[in-house]
């Protein structure tokens, strides 16, 4: 098993592919990446998969692709697309904007407009 702690800051977040001890690939954990993760051949000769999501590795491109297929029906469109925290309603101080911003700040920085 890979230790993932030891990856940048910057790569924190989405799905890190581990084709072997030098070669990996990271891809964010959006809906429309998920879809062709699901539906390519990208992941077929990966080892490994590590989702900091919910902090699972997984071993089998079955069981990837299961956790796949299974986030897809959820429909996560409240979700944070970088670390899967929630996204919370929140106002601009100065402009009094509204805008949505994941609820695991200040570990998480993404947001959206309202």
């Amino acid at each position: 098993m890979t230790n993932y702690t030891t990856f940048p800051h910057w790569r924190k977040t989405g799905i890190v592919i581990k084709y072997s001890d030098r070669q990996y690939s990271w891809s964010p954990n959006t809906k429309s990446q998920r879809k062709y993760l699901l539906e390519s051949s990208y992941c077929v000769d990966a080892v490994e998969f590590y989702v900091w999501e919910n902090n699972t590795t997984y071993t089998t491109l079955e069981s990837f692709k299961e956790y796949l297929s299974k986030k897809q029906k959820t429909g996560d469109s409240e979700l944070c697309p970088f670390c899967g925290g929630k996204m919370v309603s929140k106002k601009n101080k100065t402009t009094r904007e509204l805008f949505y911003g994941c609820s695991n700040y200040p570990e998480c920085k993404h947001t959206s407009m309202a």
